[in-house]
């Protein structure tokens, strides 16, 4: 039987894989391995009776190691970097030594993510058992708990990366107010995170989060201008999608967008700039509502990117 050929194997890699004290290549290592004994055990397809307690057992060591990870990581220092390095030039200019831990810490949490969406996979009991984790991560006051959470439920609102579409109804509603909570978090991961989720929802045809827009716009245009490019981007990116996925709920909103996003952006770097430009084009398929942007503001921002091209 499993559960007698494995002894204290499951609990002793577990301990590694959350010593906060081991390097990271090692604890990436224990998590590995005990994922390896899920796969053993007919990770991708039901266990049998004889092997169903063990195989819950392993599940219940995985998701609280994932858990624990997610509490954990990043590191600040890992943040810094990951706030500093927006491209591979960046990237080289880093200090060997920070980017080589920093990138170490965000290979286990990267790690660490990729197996949650995998437990997701094989539905029943441990996504009832990784929704619990998330939640009470998201209650807990660190930002890795909540920049964790958000990540986490989002993988459980898309189930399967191979088919975006696929989304849980409930679970991302959860998962797109779970992140319009934390817009204002003062962790710029936590605030790129919770756009990720709108990001990836609305890739998905999830319109959740445009609902949200609707009844809370200031949180999400205070994004679009944030000090943190990574977050800046992804702020612009999820404005883009919103108007993209539907210009007529947006429109509303046009003048507040013009004003406060799309104007002071269009002299960023390139990728504003478009991202500007793309949102300007879908709120004219739906100009003439009330609050939408008025023509002068139209004139100006075209100036502005003439300018700046």
């Amino acid at each position: 039987m499993w559960g007698q050929d494995l002894g204290d194997l499951p609990a002793g890699l577990a301990r590694a894989a959350i010593d906060s004290r081991a390097e990271p290549a090692a604890r990436l290592a224990a998590l590995e391995s005990l994922m390896q004994l899920l796969n053993a055990q007919g990770f991708c397809k039901p266990p049998s009776m004889d092997d169903s307690e063990a195989h819950s057992e392993l599940e219940i060591h995985a998701v609280a190691v994932l858990a624990s990870l997610l509490a954990e990581l990043p590191s600040p220092q890992a943040t810094e970097w990951w706030a500093e390095v927006i491209d591979e030039e960046a990237e080289a200019e880093e200090s060997a030594d920070h980017a080589d831990k920093s990138r170490a810490e965000e290979a286990l949490l990267q790690e660490a993510l990729d197996d949650a969406c995998r437990l997701v996979q094989r539905g029943g009991q441990v996504c009832f058992r990784l929704h619990e984790a998330a939640v009470q991560l998201m209650q807990t006051e660190a930002w890795q708990a909540k920049h964790g959470a958000l990540l986490l439920l989002l993988r459980l609102a898309i189930r399967d990366p191979e088919d975006a579409q696929a989304v849980e109804t409930q679970a991302a509603q959860e998962a797109s107010e779970a992140a319009l909570s934390c817009f204002s978090n003062t962790s710029p991961r936590v605030r790129w995170a919770a756009l990720e989720v709108w990001a990836r929802l609305l890739r998905a045809g999830c319109t959740a989060p445009v609902d949200l827009l609707g009844q809370a716009p200031e949180p999400l245009l205070k994004l679009c201008n944030d000090i943190y490019t990574r977050v800046r981007r992804r702020g612009l990116l999820v404005l883009l999608f919103c108007v993209g996925a539907a210009p007529f709920a947006v429109a509303p909103l046009g003048e507040k967008i013009f004003r406060y996003v799309l104007i002071p952006q269009a002299s960023g770097d390139d990728d504003s700039r478009e991202a500007c430009r793309q949102i300007a084009e879908h709120l004219a398929l739906a100009k003439d509502v009330p609050g939408g942007y008025t023509d002068e503001q139209w004139h100006h921002l075209e100036a502005l990117v003439t300018r700046a091209s």
